[in-house]
Parts: structure tokens; sequence; C-alpha cells
């Protein structure tokens, strides 16, 4: 069970596009129900050997990304279960049309190492979104299945899958 109250939920990285978070709530997720967000005091950069990004505190920077306004706690127990053992989910304030929204955040656990390069969305949707696309179908198959330390156990068999997948030109299912 995830213990965070939020208004709504933010995503700096590749959780804001609509399709993937559609993967990974397993439900239809509109572009019109992701409204622009700036988280101010946090940069995004890339995570070390992944297509990924970290947002970081940094009171120079703010991050631009969206806000999913009302998720249930369903919604909040799949995405944790989506960023697994390297980040949590942590309360912080954006602000939508100007306005503060209390959401929710996947926040760094430490567990990665990370770049100074910016991370960028639209280099993520040229170049990795169809992978992306296929890990994340496969690592929500195990999702109320096995738990965090056993999916972590089974990443490099699930990114093998997902890779092989790309190789032969396959597509991951969205819901619509």
């Amino acid at each position: 069970m995830i213990n965070i109250y939020s208004e709504a939920v933010f995503f700096y990285g590749t959780l804001a596009d609509h399709d993937l978070l559609s993967l990974v709530l397993n439900r239809p997720v509109t572009v019109g129900a992701l409204r622009p967000a700036l988280l101010p005091g946090y940069k995004t950069v890339a995570a070390a050997d992944e297509f990924f990004p970290v947002c970081l505190p940094d009171p120079d920077h703010r991050t631009e990304g969206v806000a999913m306004v009302g998720p249930t706690a369903t919604d909040l127990e799949r995405i944790q279960f989506y960023e697994g053992v390297d980040y949590r989910l942590a309360e912080v304030t954006v602000l939508v049309e100007e306005r503060p929204l209390r959401a929710a955040m996947c926040e760094l656990t430490d567990r990665l190492d990370v770049t100074p390069t910016p991370w960028r969305f639209d280099d993520w949707l040229a170049r990795d979104k169809i992978r992306s696309l296929l890990e994340a179908e496969e690592m929500m198959r195990y999702f109320n299945v096995l738990d965090f330390e056993a999916v972590e156990a089974k990443w490099l068999e699930i990114k093998g899958d997902a890779e092989r997948r790309f190789r032969d030109g396959e597509r991951a299912v969205i819901p619509r």
C-alpha cells in the first residue's frame, strides 16, 4: 500500500508520455488528462547507461513535466511498481497554470548513477520510446504477481525479452 496523499502525480520523464502511462496504469490516459506543470527547484538529468531521467534538487532550475490530477490508489501502486526500487513516491508542490498543486513524484533512492547531461523528452521519443513501451509491457506483467525484489532479480531477463521483441519488430499493446 502506498502511504501518500496527493491531488496529482507529476511526471517529468518517460511517464509523461500518454502511451507509456496508459500501459503502466493498464487503462487509457488521454493527452488531455496530462496538464503541463513545472517543478521549481529541480533539474532533470540522464541516468547513467539508461534512457530514462532522474530529477535532482537544484535551486537554480525548474523541471518541466505534466500533472495527472486525481490518481487512484491503484494508479500510485502501479506507478511505484513500474519505477521499482530505484525510485520512491515523494510529495512535492508543482505549478499548474501558475497555481500550486500537491503532487506525488518519483524521487531517486540513490541506487542509480546519474550524469550531468540534461535529459530531453523529444530525444527519448525519437530514440527509445518503442523499446521503453516493450520493457514496460514486460515488467507490468508481474504487477500483483511478484514483489519489487523478485522483479529486480528478473530485470535482465525482462530487458532481454523486450529487446528481442524490439529486434523482431513487435510493438507493445497500448490500452485504448
